[in-house]
């Protein structure tokens, strides 16, 4: 069984006086961190978008609570490319960078063959809470044919199956994680 962790949650915090809105002036300033998240499963310890935090202490401080160094993550997963989700990903020496392009190790930039993507649908984290009522919630989810959103793990099997040798014979594929709300 593979599973979830948030290392740290994501934010954007306004600056008092300052434009929060990014491009609408140029006083625009703000505080904003990705969410870091880490994803153990058979053979791989992956970490997915370790960028900006207050202190790049915070990440290895959450992993040792997890029980896990950064010489022990094998993969490191980059949604895009924004500073937000990659500024800190020289923290984790050992491990193969994997973005939608390509598996990078050392030097080595190994496009991917495969070309595969994932698309989640409606999934149980802070994005879809935001704004929104615990009824609400749950009318989105019996919206899925399922009859539930999906959870980050659910993503998670996903991810780390295609980090897998396992993966080897899939190719040119968006996959879908999202209950069968959408089917081809």
């Amino acid at each position: 069984m593979n599973t979830v962790t948030v290392l740290i949650e994501g934010y954007i915090k306004a600056i008092e006086g300052r434009q929060l809105i990014p491009g609408v002036s140029a006083d625009g300033a703000r505080h904003v961190a990705g969410t870091v998240v880490l994803i153990r499963g058979e053979n791989v310890v992956i970490v997915a978008d370790p960028g900006m935090v207050t202190d790049r202490a915070l990440i290895v401080a959450a992993l040792t609570k997890e029980g896990v160094s950064p010489h022990e993550v094998t993969h490191v997963f980059v949604s895009h490319h924004h500073p937000d989700h990659t500024v800190n990903i020289a923290l984790f020496p050992n491990a193969a960078v994997v973005d939608f392009w390509a598996v990078y190790k050392g030097d080595l930039w190994r496009d991917h063959a495969d070309g595969y993507a994932i698309a989640p649908g409606i999934t149980d984290t802070a994005q879809p809470r935001y704004g929104m009522s615990e009824e609400e919630l749950q009318a989105a989810g019996r919206q899925v044919p399922l009859g539930r959103m999906g959870t980050p793990e659910d993503v998670a099997d996903l991810a780390v199956f295609l980090a897998s040798e396992e993966s080897r014979h899939i190719t040119g594929q968006t996959i879908h994680v999202n209950g069968g709300q959408y089917l081809y």
